[in-house]
């Protein structure tokens, strides 16, 4: 209990998901402990000598020496304690859960030097018990190894399935976007139909036949990542649909002085949606964004995440300006605006020189008119 406790504590994440992520970790610490009171001394101290060796931080160095220490007492002292032994390895697995990837090895290392210690341990208690319960360990691995697989299996279906409907929806989020320039109805036709082709995506990859892929590790971030990807691309284009629904370009450029306030205003609603919209999907791509993404789903998640980063301000300035530009073209009460052209060449206080005026006066019906005043 008390090392499930210390490898529940170094917050592992072998699947991404909370509550898996806490069964692992007791699942390893039980495994390691129960194992390391039958390994043989040898196994316990190659593991705590890794343990030791690779310990990033003092008390960390601390903890995996005096394991180290107390294995080779145990070797000299040639006696065999389960206890000790139970000890060893339950102190040893403390450090190597926390090892620190080292910036000049590849990525994994020390997964592998851990996976390495606990393969030593586990494999000596295994091959030290007694036949009834080598049978039963066995049994139950290949047991939880044939679902893993079939759950492996399906997941590689599904993404297979539905590979043409995730590459037409992006296609058509991305034409969509295209047509905002000229053609807002074509632009939500386009991102109705890129919110269908997701749905269709996500009914693969998101089926409730793949539950339990989110119990594997390194398969549950895969799968993660496609269906959080695939849901904030289709949200996206909901929304960008309802928005574009809205727009009007016409209506939005000035004629004969004057600019339609109804329909600047009417832009709000849209405007905060889709800025809502783009936040949630920021975090939610960040938090799925893991170092065991496989490049083909990494490099597609990273330049979604991009897209929307860079979107997102433009967004929130976009809804500022539509919540503040009807107030100042005298929506609630007229407003009188002068507004001063200065030139650098004659420097005052190197505020430059105003060399030119025009007064603006905004009306509440929203029909500002200008009116020269300067040479």
């Amino acid at each position: 209990m008390a090392a499930a406790a210390g490898v529940v504590a170094a917050d592992l994440e072998p699947t991404g998901g909370r509550a898996a992520d806490v069964v692992w970790s007791v699942v390893l610490a039980a495994a390691v402990v129960v194992a390391g009171s039958r390994a043989r001394r040898w196994a316990l101290l190659v593991c705590s000598g890794l343990a030791a060796a690779t310990a990033s931080s003092w008390l960390l160095l601390v903890v995996g020496f005096a394991a180290l220490v107390l294995a080779i007492v145990d070797v000299v002292l040639d006696r065999r304690d389960r206890v000790i032994g139970a000890l060893i390895a339950g102190v040893s697995l403390q450090c190597l859960v926390r090892i620190d990837d080292w910036s000049w090895a590849p990525f994994g290392t020390s997964a592998v030097i851990t996976a390495v210690a606990v393969a030593v341990v586990v494999g000596s208690g295994w091959a030290n018990s007694r036949r009834r319960w080598r049978r039963r360990t066995l049994t139950a691995t290949l047991v939880l190894g044939g679902v893993g697989l079939l759950f492996g299996l399906g997941l590689g279906v599904a993404a297979l399935a539905s590979f043409a409907s995730l590459r037409d929806g992006v296609r058509e989020a991305r034409a969509g976007v295209e047509a905002t320039r000229d053609d807002e109805r074509e632009a939500a036709a386009r991102f109705r139909e890129a919110s269908a082709r997701l749905d269709d995506a996500l009914g693969w990859v998101d089926s409730p036949l793949l539950g339990g892929v989110r119990a594997i590790p390194v398969l549950a971030q895969q799968q993660r990542a496609v269906v959080v990807a695939a849901s904030s691309t289709r949200d996206l284009a909901v929304t960008a649909a309802a928005g574009a629904s809205v727009v009007e370009d016409d209506g939005l450029r000035p004629v004969d002085g004057s600019v339609d306030l109804v329909a600047v205003e009417a832009l709000v609603p849209p405007l905060r949606d889709a800025t809502q919209t783009l936040a949630v999907a920021s975090a939610d791509l960040a938090a799925v964004d893991s170092p065991w993404l496989v490049p083909a789903i990494s490099g597609r998640l990273g330049e979604l995440r991009a897209t929307v980063d860079d979107t997102l301000p433009t967004s929130q300035l976009a809804l500022a300006g539509a919540e503040v530009v009807p107030g100042l073209l005298g929506a609630d009460e007229p407003r009188n605006w002068l507004v001063l052209v200065a030139t650098p060449a004659e420097s005052r206080l190197n505020g430059g020189f105003s060399g030119n005026s025009t007064s603006r006066s905004a009306l509440s019906s929203g029909r500002p008119s200008l009116k020269p005043s300067g040479s």
